[in-house]
């Protein structure tokens, strides 16, 4: 019969710590992302957001296909202002995979002045 190994606090956070210290924070995460952007792109990130906000609230009062197609032409009008806003493979990953995270810190942290809100 095998006896039990049981690791120390100091083993257990030992490799975690060699992790962080090799890899980093890999670019920082989203607040990384937000933060690299810079005030003024940050600012018409949540403009875009906010008007496709409103969009889908207006369509909501929609049903069937009138619905679908309103859906679908505001998606397209975001996605062509998001692809000109952000250019580069990452940015677009990066905003494709944590697109929730990066509304709720936008919405959070980073919203513009109120004299500058649509």
């Amino acid at each position: 019969m095998r006896a039990y190994t049981y690791f120390t606090q100091g083993q257990l956070l030992l490799p975690t710590l060699v992790a962080l210290l090799v890899f980093g924070s890999c670019g920082g995460g989203v607040h990384g992302f937000l933060q690299g952007m810079g005030e003024r792109r940050r600012a018409r990130l949540h403009s875009i957001l906010v008007q496709e906000h409103m969009r889908r609230e207006a369509v909501r009062k929609l049903a069937g296909r009138p619905r679908r197609e309103a859906l679908r032409q505001a998606e397209q009008a975001s996605e062509a202002r998001l692809d000109s806003l952000l250019p580069s493979s990452y940015e677009q990953r990066k905003l494709q995979h944590r697109f929730g995270k990066i509304k709720r810190q936008l919405r959070h942290h980073w919203s513009p002045p109120a004299a500058a809100r649509p």
